[in-house]
């Protein structure tokens, strides 16, 4: 006869304790034109110090605006609109509740942005120490460019070879050096084509189309310390829009010589109260 076995199941409850997490924040103010009065309509954006994240809103009828849900931590913004050169960016240090600002636009002329790709973070184009230049939205509607190609022909120091009409091979060259020396990135992640024998993504730059551009940033110089190998010669950063603001959208054709058509459709913003 077998002694019946005796199972002991011990259960252990063990119960962690965690901090409470960081109240959300919000950035709130209005946005003044340099006679004082508001601006309804620009567009606001902000960056966050030490990651290239970022988000964007527009102002309301009487100039003001807010930015909700934000974490804990220190941001730059600033303000565009049409007919101004922007604002000044401003730095807040948000640690949870409600901080206000006012941005001022200038009128039309050399005034700070603020840049990601020169040190891979937010920071005001007054602080970067590098050959550096940026394609902001407002340029690329005024001019109406349709491709990344055109929208660089006027940077200085960026030389492009085109193979033909639009479409064509083109090649991007700064600084002297080869092609495949200038990185390519989309929002700060490097584009490169697993079938060109450097890995550089140079062969699809004729074919980069702007639909939602917020700005181009150009780094000359060498940029490996931050992007890696084949960025001695200099960094196209593509910095897409980052959404926010109103639900709002627009469709646009259009076509010309040597064979061009193209139609785009673009919506965005925020609907059901931020929730969509």
């Amino acid at each position: 006869m077998h002694q019946p076995a005796r199972i002991f199941h011990t259960i252990a409850f063990s119960l962690t304790i965690l901090p409470a997490a960081a109240p959300a924040g919000q950035i709130c103010g209005r946005v003044l034109d340099p006679s004082g009065a508001v601006v309804p309509g620009a567009a606001v954006r902000i960056e966050a110090r030490g990651t290239p994240a970022g988000s964007r809103t527009l102002t309301g009828p009487a100039g003001e605006f807010c930015l909700l849900g934000l974490s804990s931590g220190s941001y730059l913004v600033e303000a565009e609109a049409a007919g101004f050169s922007g604002s000044e960016p401003q730095e807040v240090s948000l640690g949870g509740g409600r901080i206000d600002v006012e941005l001022r636009l200038q009128l039309a002329q050399l005034t700070a942005r603020v840049a990601v790709t020169a040190a891979g973070s937010a920071q005001s184009t007054a602080e970067v120490q590098k050959a550096f230049d940026a394609v902001d939205r407002s340029e690329i509607e005024q001019r109406a460019e349709y491709s990344l190609v055109e929208a660089l022909r006027l940077v200085p120091g960026v030389r492009l070879m085109q193979n033909g009409g639009p479409g064509a091979l083109t090649s991007v060259h700064m600084r002297g050096m080869r092609s495949f020396d200038t990185a390519i990135l989309i929002d700060g992640f490097r584009f490169r084509d697993a079938a060109a024998p450097q890995g550089e993504g140079g062969g699809f730059l004729a074919e980069m189309l702007l639909v939602n551009a917020d700005r181009i940033e150009v780094l000359r110089g060498s940029g490996s310390s931050l992007y890696g190998t084949h960025a001695i010669g200099g960094v196209l950063n593509l910095v897409t829009d980052p959404g926010g603001g109103p639900l709002r959208g627009d469709v646009e054709a259009e076509g010309g010589g040597l064979g061009l058509a193209r139609g785009s459709a673009r919506f965005g913003g925020s609907a059901a109260g931020d929730r969509l």
